[in-house]
């Protein structure tokens, strides 16, 4: 993520990644289907890379 978000903005965004994805699998794993797992990473996936995307254009 340093070579992508802003250095004033990189202790803030590596913790929200960090949350959104226990998150996401805390409830993946309460509430999601095994059998769709790898589903699961691409949809988790997607939407962590966007937000790190916007946040690069935020310098």
């Amino acid at each position: 993520m340093d070579d992508r978000v802003p250095k004033q903005a990189r202790q803030w965004a590596a913790h929200a990644v960090i949350g959104y994805l226990v998150e996401a699998v805390l409830n993946w794993l309460e509430f999601g289907n095994p059998q769709r797992d790898a589903l699961f990473v691409k949809a988790t996936n997607a939407p962590m890379r966007a937000g790190v995307k916007v946040w690069s254009k935020t310098s």
